[in-house]
């Protein structure tokens, strides 16, 4: 029974991007992160049910199509995402037709963390 429940899920996600003029190297990288996408989904529903009404923050590491899925999912609750924001770097897994809030959205390269100054 679970494994319907994901199948149609990841059929669900599947079928929401592929309306979009997705290249054929988006297309790959979708399909091949479906299942994460799906269990993702999963604990997060879990945690959020856990915590009754209250709103939670939920933070995305570098903008994806997990992004707008967790945004139209969650959106009574506060999803903050931080990553690159350089147009070269949105290939193939943050295809520009893909929506995320950018009043939530900090740029940071996580490969510079560990220097205070950048």
């Amino acid at each position: 029974m679970l494994e319907e429940q994901i199948m149609k899920a990841d059929y669900d996600i599947e079928q929401y991007f592929f309306r979009l003029n997705l290249n054929e190297e988006s297309r790959r990288y979708l399909k091949f992160h479906l299942k994460c996408y799906v269990y993702f989904l999963t604990t997060i529903e879990v945690i959020r049910s856990l915590l009754s009404k209250r709103n939670i923050k939920i933070i995305d590491i570098d903008p994806s199509f997990f992004t707008e899925i967790i945004e139209k999912r969650f959106s009574e609750d506060s999803i903050l995402t931080l990553g690159f924001e350089h147009s070269e770097n949105r290939e193939p897994h943050f295809p520009l037709g893909i929506k995320y809030n950018k009043s939530s959205f900090s740029p940071l390269d996580l490969n510079d963390a560990q220097y205070p100054d950048k």
